[in-house]
């Protein structure tokens, strides 16, 4: 079963899908471009664990599977780099956009999210708060794929905390590097939290963590 702060990494995917390429240059020097194109894909980002429930006994339990609309990637490899423009990914209302330079010396892509719920975030995070809403998002990443260097903007929109409503936007920026999560809010001004956590968590003794948050009357 999921431990509690684990992210999956997961690619328990199904779908059909549709590709070309295209191959130029030499043998010592190829320049390669790609397509490829899915629709109606199923991605399972749990695997099944026994789980035992009463009366039933000891049974397999099935995690929730997440419907991925449609999956387009579009790059290009030469000079020992991967080029992609873009990688687009929708899943229900939600769309996930990638461009730039993958797998070089000097990786660095721009990232964009539009309207992903927090209901969907649950399927790899668990939230210690009932919380519900939409993020929107977009930044760099850079680094190696060990360890990436991710930084941004994201804002959180309609969201509500058990059951309460939250202000229509809140606005922040942040900072992923060295496993660790870097997170301070901009608006509303009568809101402001600075957070310091690691991600994704190893144990509860030796992950430290810091949380600040301050609130007017107004909230």
């Amino acid at each position: 079963r999921r431990k509690t702060g684990e992210i999956s990494t997961a690619l328990d995917i199904q779908g059909a899908y549709t590709g070309e390429a295209t191959l130029a240059g030499t043998l010592n020097d190829p320049a390669i471009a790609f397509q490829v194109r899915g629709n109606d894909w199923q991605w399972q980002p749990q695997t099944a664990f026994p789980n035992l429930i009463e009366p039933l006994g000891l049974v397999k339990e099935e995690t929730q599977t997440i419907p991925i609309q449609q999956v387009i990637v579009r790059g290009s490899f030469a000079d020992n780099t991967i080029k992609v423009a873009p990688i687009r990914i929708q899943i229900d209302d939600a769309v996930l956009s990638l461009q730039g330079k993958l797998f070089s010396s000097q990786p660095n892509a721009k990232f964009q999210i539009q309207n992903l719920s927090l209901d969907r975030l649950r399927n790899f995070i668990n939230f210690p708060l009932d919380a519900n809403g939409k993020i929107n998002a977009q930044g760099t990443v850079k680094g190696i794929l060990d360890n990436p260097q991710i930084q941004g903007e994201i804002a959180l929109r309609q969201g509500t905390i058990n059951d309460r409503s939250l202000p229509n936007s809140i606005e922040g920026n942040f900072n992923y590097t060295n496993s660790r999560l870097q997170f301070n809010t901009t608006e509303p001004s009568f809101i402001q939290v600075q957070a310091n956590v690691p991600l994704p968590t190893r144990s509860l003794k030796g992950d430290r963590f810091n949380i600040n948050a301050k609130l007017t009357t107004e909230a």
